[in-house]
């Protein structure tokens, strides 16, 4: 495997998982929409402030009825299931809600900032934005492989961080496992639209800051 494209996969895919759930993702959506908004030069206006709150209420009592149907412990977040499947389509649903109360001007700055979290965040969904931006999107079998390998990946580190003394070693095998999975999992097209876009993209720093 090129180093090149070991970087890549690194970048996209591990490194952001070692710092993950950070300030940013614990942040009121509604104000990073706002944010994002009067930095654009496109604020809210009063009308669409009331629209987006009536919708996140409703987007709420939606959420608090799946969980009262649905089967003890699950969640819209559980993987897998039943509850990941239905919180993705209300995502969609109120992300689709969001767009009509949105300007066009709004809309392509709300986008663009969305994808910049994306990718800050990194994990599959930065691997899915940046090869569906370059025309090679992943197929229906590889994101359920690529799911599986991460969810493995995410559970393999939670038990090296329970150990008391984690074994660097180890952890640098988990990762090299994790990346060759991934690699093998990508076509050769989308393998080279990695390497493009890491060209054309500043180096991020590997060490989860």
């Amino acid at each position: 495997m090129k180093p090149l494209l070991y970087a890549v996969i690194l970048v996209l895919s591990v490194q952001p998982l070692l710092a993950q759930r950070r300030g940013m993702e614990r942040r009121d959506p509604q104000a990073q929409l706002r944010q994002a908004l009067e930095q654009a030069g496109v604020p809210l206006s009063p009308q669409q402030e009331e629209a987006l709150r009536a919708l996140r209420e409703e987007q709420r009592q939606r959420f608090q009825e799946m969980r009262e149907q649905g089967q003890p412990g699950q969640t819209p977040d559980s993987p897998g299931g039943r509850g990941s499947w239905r919180g993705g389509r209300l995502m969609e649903d109120f992300q689709n809600k969001l767009m009509d109360i949105l300007t066009p001007q709004q809309q392509e700055v709300w986008r663009l900032r969305q994808a910049e979290q994306v990718r800050s965040r990194g994990g599959l969904p930065a691997l899915r934005l940046t090869l569906q931006e370059a025309g090679v999107p992943l197929n229906l079998e590889q994101e359920e492989q690529l799911r599986a390998a991460f969810q493995e990946y995410n559970r393999q580190r939670r038990e090296l961080r329970q150990e008391e003394t984690p074994d660097p070693a180890q952890a640098k095998q988990v990762e090299d496992e994790h990346l060759a999975k991934i690699a093998k999992l990508l076509n050769a097209e989308q393998r080279r639209a990695l390497i493009q876009s890491r060209r054309r993209s500043p180096a991020k720093p590997t060490n989860g800051t």
